[in-house]
This record gives C-alpha cells, structure tokens and sequence, in this order.
C-alpha cells in the first residue's frame, strides 16, 4: 500500500540533528511559527529525525472529518476518513496527536440527486461513516469537539456515529463541546462541560424537554461555565426555558457569548438567559447585527441584571451606526452604576453598512466614552477599546472623517494615566470577523481551526 511519506514512522527518517549548527531549541521556536502551516510542517516532518515529533502533533492536532462523500476539503490537509483511517492503521500513534476534532455533514446534497445517484450515494456515505467511526474511537485525548451538523440530518440516526461521538463527549480530556444542535444524548452524559456552544433556529432543536422537570432532572443537568449561542433565523423564545430548567445549568456562568439579530425572539431569549446566570455573570460577548431593520430592538434590552459583570464585548454590525451607537448608550446606562458597579473592561467594535449622513462619526463614540469613564457611574473602570469597520459605509471621500476619528481618540489616551485606552481601525472584514472568533474559545488553536473549516 502507497504510503504518503511524510506522514508516519519516527524510523523513517535518517538525518541526523547533530550536524545542525543551531540549537534544537530554535529550530523548534520556528516550527511553533508554523502552526497553520501544513505545507510547511510536513517539509519540517522530512528534514530530520529532530522535527518529526513536534511537527507532526501540529500537523495533526487539528482533524476535520466529514460524512458527505463529496465534501470539498480545504484546511486542515488530513480530513477524508478512508484516508485517514489508512493513516492511523499504519501509524496508531497518531491518534494521541489529535486534540481538535470537527465532525460536519451535509444535508441538503440528497435533495439534488436523481433516484440512481441517491443509492450510490448513500453507499458510498455509509462507507465513509464507517471510517468516520473509527477514527473518532481512536481519538483518546481530544480537548475541543465541533459538530456541524443538525439533529435531522442522517448522520445522528446513524446509532454507529452517535455512539462513537457519545464516546468522545465523554472523555475526561474533553473541555469544550460546540454542536450545532442541541442533542442532549451527547451533551447530557457530563455533569459538567466548562466550554459548550449551540444554535437555536434552523432545525437546531432535537427534542422538547418537560416542562416542569423534576428534582431528579434538575439535580443532573449539565453545568456550563462558558455558554456560546448563536441565533439563526426564527429562534422562537418557546422551549429555551424547558432547556435551561431540564438540561442546562448555568447559574455559575462565567461568560455568555451571545449573537442576536433583528428578530424580536432573538432579544426575548438574550433577556431569559440573563435572568438566569446575569447576577454572577462575570464576562458577556455580544455580537448584534442590524442589517436593514428599521426597529429599535436594542431599546428592549437591559443590562440592569449583571450585578457582578466585569467584562463587556460588543460586535456591532449594523446600518444607521449612530442611531444604533445611541441605543447601545442608552443599553450601558442600564448596567449597575456607583458602588454597585463591578465593571473593568469595555470593548467595542463597530462595522459600519451604513450610517446617518447628517452627523458626525466621532460624536456617539464621545459620548460612549464620557459616560465609562465617569468614576461616578463606573468607579472600577480600567480598560477601554473601540476598533471599527468602515470599509461597508464609506469611500475615499469620506477618508477624511475616518482620520478625524483615529485622531480624536488616540489623543485620549493621554489624558489617563489609570485608564487603559485603545482605539484602531480594521483593515478588512477578514480582520474584524478573525478578531471576533478568537475572543471565546479555550484555546487559539481550536479559534483558527474552526475559523479556517
């Protein structure tokens, strides 16, 4: 059987480190540059016998396996479950190297193919299930699991892949959970999960929970302490309660990274969550995204719930920008003031689609800064930031404005000396969606991984 030579044996290679003239200690600095590097990873594999241990755990610490035979891979390389499990068969020890798996399927590909195509389909997805399986029984050290994939779709009645992913949710290494639907036959087995992120809307719901759960059901839900979830679509507020009574404990909740858009329902569930974890909330991420609603339903909200916050992440992607700035200020004068405030830390990161042609740019964000800064309603305030995207909203003839507001608000920086205060400008959409993705996971690794899959 061909074997790919960069992939496996630790005897394979003959070349000998001693004839380096540098350190070993350097040349491993530079491999730990080349994290999303695999081409140069597997040339660092082939150079010496030195490299081959630290360049294939990167090499293989981040796997993306799917069940749809015509996936298209892209990062990381090893991500075709027969190839993989020939790789494994060959090389068992490099199973252990695998902290960071995705599992992704696709459902809508049956919906495109004549009666003929579908048999042979289906046979070859059942094939490469069984691949699937395998793999993940293998994987023994896993930190961080991604499922992309819905409770509707074939692969979680495939009972073979759901065991196999139950096994894997229940290892003791495993930190982090992120599914895209809420299988409690996978999240459930853990009396406690710290990282675990689902969707609501889109299909995202596998079963209803009671309504009123008993003592029993209460007593063994999962406690999280740091809770992702992102709305799609029509995420209907009915059920969440069930949820969180039944089968999610979050009382303790460290941090709520949280996405909400236009709906009315978004807002609705964002309230019910900080009404149960809001008093001891430490951090909140909050990602919004206004694109074409004419509504103000930031007035709906209230932050007056999070007694114990210390930590605020705004992402704001919205059109009319200074209205919504004014909203958000209005939403910031809810939070605890005075001595009740806990308050250190406020970021906000705004990309503009479009804004109020009459005002100026710099004026909502002045406002937004005298009031955190006021010791009188935050007297533990220690950290500022604002960074912006105006590439949607503004040409070259508007660079001028842009520069204006750089300007403003590198100057504050030295008005405090006690005041940690930052303000910059985002290059790209890339940069503003790459900077947002990395603020919630365990690790970076995990953040890059399912950033770049």
């Amino acid at each position: 059987m061909h074997r790919p030579l960069f992939l496996y044996s630790r005897t394979m290679f003959t070349t000998s480190s001693h004839s380096s003239r540098l350190p070993l200690e350097l040349y491993e600095e530079i491999i730990d540059c080349l994290l999303d590097h695999p081409p140069a990873l597997r040339s660092c594999a082939l150079t010496c016998r030195s490299f081959v241990l630290k360049s294939q755990r990167y090499l293989f610490s981040n796997v993306d396996l799917s069940t749809d035979p015509e996936h298209q891979y892209g990062h990381p390389i090893f991500a075709d479950g027969h190839r993989f499990r020939m790789i494994l068969e060959c090389s068992s020890h490099l199973a252990s190297y695998v902290v960071n798996l995705r599992i992704t399927s696709n459902t809508q590909v049956l919906r495109h193919k004549a009666a003929g195509e579908r048999e042979v389909y289906l046979a070859r997805k059942q094939r490469l299930e069984e691949a699937v399986v395998y793999c993940i029984r293998k994987f023994l050290h896993l930190r961080c699991l991604s499922i992309d994939t819905w409770y509707r779709s074939s692969t979680c009645t495939n009972r073979e892949v759901l065991k196999a992913l139950q096994g894997a949710v229940a290892l003791p290494s495993l930190v982090c959970l992120d599914q895209s639907s809420m299988l409690p036959s996978l999240f459930m087995q853990r009396s406690r999960l710290p990282y675990f992120s689902f969707i609501i809307g889109k299909g995202g719901v596998g079963i209803i929970p009671p309504e009123n759960p008993s003592h029993e059901q209460r007593r063994s839900r999962c406690r999280v302490e740091f809770l992702r979830v992102t709305q799609v679509k029509m995420a209907f507020t009915c059920y969440l309660n069930n949820y969180l009574a039944s089968l999610l404990n979050i009382e303790n909740l460290q941090c709520l990274y949280i996405t909400v858009e236009g709906s009315p329902y978004h807002y609705d569930n964002m309230m019910i969550f900080l009404r149960v974890c809001g008093q001891r909330l430490k951090e909140l991420i909050f990602h919004v995204e206004l694109k074409n609603y004419s509504g103000s339903a930031l007035d709906t909200l209230s932050f007056q719930e999070l007694q114990s916050l210390k930590t605020l992440q705004i992402w704001l992607v919205a059109d009319q920008m200074n209205s919504r700035l004014r909203q958000l200020l209005d939403l910031l004068k809810s939070l605890p003031t005075g001595p009740a405030s806990h308050l250190e830390k406020l970021s906000i990161h705004a990309s503009y689609i479009s804004i109020d042609s009459t005002d100026s740019i710099t004026a909502p964000w002045e406002k937004v800064h005298n009031l955190v800064v006021d010791p009188d309603y935050f007297p533990h305030f220690k950290s500022l930031e604002f960074m912006a995207l105006f590439g949607r909203a503004y040409g070259n003839s508007a660079q001028s404005d842009v520069a204006a507001w750089q300007t403003r608000f590198k100057e504050k920086k030295w008005f405090s000396s006690e005041l940690r205060f930052r303000a910059n400008v985002f290059e790209n959409e890339e940069a503003f969606d790459n900077t947002e993705s990395h603020s919630f996971w365990p690790d970076g690794g995990f953040s890059r991984f399912i950033t770049q899959t």
